[in-house]
């Protein structure tokens, strides 16, 4: 006759083993990864990583800002109160209820930026930004003149 709680016990005992083994091999790997984030890191501040080693976005990213310092900033900032009104954001006041360039919705009584050639709503921060890089509107494309 077969003696099954020794069988059972065996089976236990290996269900044990692979979810104990299985965790290790996780913790094992998420160790690694965390380590190797941080030496990438450190590799980006000292510079021993060449821009084409990184990662697509934080290399358009890094194109994006030396493109923002080399912009005439001045002409810029003098031109703002010519081409964006601020206002208090009520729902029956704007065209759209969310900010297009980073699709959060706007909030009730938020200060937000309107374009005063086209009257479309940004968040100021945004909208500033996409100055730097464009100047027509994000929405309609109409060409901002000041």
């Amino acid at each position: 006759m077969v003696d099954w709680s020794v069988i059972y016990s065996y089976c236990g005992l290996v269900f044990i083993s692979s979810v104990t083994l299985l965790f290790c091999v996780y913790l094992i790997k998420y160790c690694y990864q965390r380590w190797r984030d941080l030496v990438e890191d450190e590799d980006i501040e000292s510079g021993t990583i060449r821009p084409s080693q990184l990662p697509i976005n934080t290399f358009v990213i890094n194109h994006l800002v030396v493109a923002l310092q080399q912009t005439n900033l001045a002409e810029l900032n003098s031109d703002l109160g010519e081409i964006l009104q601020e206002q208090i954001y009520t729902s029956s006041t704007c065209k759209n209820d969310d900010c297009v360039i980073c699709l959060e919705e706007f909030k009730k009584k938020e200060k937000i930026r309107v374009l005063v050639s086209c009257q479309h709503p940004f968040h100021g921060h945004c909208i500033i930004t996409w100055l730097f890089v464009k100047r027509s509107c994000p929405i309609c494309r109409k060409p901002i003149r000041s």
